[in-house]
């Protein structure tokens, strides 16, 4: 059975994109899918913050990897 949870990412732009390259290399082990993932946009107010909301399919069962 496959779990999902949905995820938002904040932070400044290269600590995103060094997040989702973290996730990335998780989603290689075949632990997690990557099912949806959004473009990175500008918090409200913020010039150097941004977001981005992130769909993970968790492939474990009963949490064991």
């Amino acid at each position: 059975m496959n779990h999902q949870i949905k995820i938002r990412l904040m932070g400044d732009a290269n600590d995103l994109q060094i997040f989702s390259a973290l996730l990335e290399t998780i989603a290689a082990r075949k632990i997690i899918a990557i099912a949806e993932e959004s473009a990175r946009y500008p918090i409200r107010g913020s010039s150097k913050e941004f977001q981005k909301d992130i769909k993970i399919e968790m492939l474990i069962d009963g949490g064991k990897f």
